[in-house]
């Protein structure tokens, strides 16, 4: 499928859209009310998620953000993103938002690391008794966990497909009537043990790049400002180019969610929770 975006919208309609879908996503995932941020001796630190359920929310979200809306042939919102900032419209000092935007796709994009120390090690699963180090990057683990945890097995068979693909990599032919019985193993693995192993590293990650949204949608908002006292509000200029009825509301949507100061201070991941996987 093609990942071009709507012809009908204009430049800066399209930075509005991508950078308000990338801060409503991160502001889901990136805040204290789901997980507690736990101090290390160095300085660094852990991400705790509260619960079970706190975990396959930040792991649906997560999905959101990294997949393409179905239907319409657009890119995800951090591709998106990344797209548009390439002629930046808001602000020219992009440089620190393209930084972390690449860092985040470049550690999704890499394979899962099961080695440390020099051994690596293997998942067993036993439905299909095999016992291997699979293939598979960190996007892909994601994005099948995030499936599995909002959908029933009804509509998981395209998972189960790729579950498929990710066993065949290592010469492991299965069935799909045993890739459907795999998916609760392929979840434990992935989603209950990996996922958050990794989620400390994940959200350092989100949470740079919504200080870097931060800092490159505020001074636009505050040059753009109209101070008038009307109850208190400030009035916002809408920039010349946007036309589309929803995007003017995407438009006061990224003031109202964007411009404030992110609620997680920024944080280095605790190094041994970056050891591996």
């Amino acid at each position: 499928m093609s990942k071009q975006p709507p012809e009908h919208l204009s430049p800066i309609e399209l930075e509005i859209l991508y950078l308000t879908s990338c801060v409503a996503s991160i502001n889901e995932m990136v805040n204290n009310m789901i997980f507690e941020l736990q101090d290390c001796d160095d300085g660094s630190h852990v991400v705790i998620l509260k619960t079970e359920i706190n975990q396959k929310y930040f792991n649906i979200h997560l999905v959101d953000l990294l997949t393409m809306p179905p239907g319409d042939g657009r890119p995800n919102s951090i591709e998106g993103l990344s797209s548009s900032l390439r002629k930046p419209l808001l602000n020219r000092k992009v440089s620190k938002l393209r930084k972390v935007l690449n860092e985040a796709v470049t550690w999704l994009d890499t394979d899962v690391n099961f080695t440390i120390r020099g051994k690596t090690r293997k998942l067993w699963f036993p439905t299909v008794q095999q016992n291997f180090t699979p293939k598979i990057t960190r996007r892909e683990a994601i994005v099948i966990c995030g499936n599995i945890s909002k959908h029933n097995h009804l509509v998981l068979s395209r998972n189960v497909k790729k579950i498929q693909d990710i066993f065949l990599r290592s010469d492991i032919k299965i069935t799909s009537e045993e890739g459907f019985e795999l998916i609760p193993e392929f979840y434990a693995q992935f989603h209950d043990d990996i996922f958050n192993y990794q989620v400390t590293k994940i959200v350092e990650l989100l949470n740079n790049i919504r200080w870097e949204i931060y800092h490159y949608v505020k001074p636009f908002f505050e040059k753009n400002s109209l101070q008038k006292e009307q109850g208190r509000r400030a009035h916002y200029v809408v920039p010349q180019g946007i036309t589309d009825q929803l995007i003017k509301h995407l438009f006061y949507d990224l003031l109202n969610s964007g411009a404030p100061t992110p609620s997680v201070e920024r944080f280095k991941t605790w190094k041994w929770v970056k050891k591996r996987y």
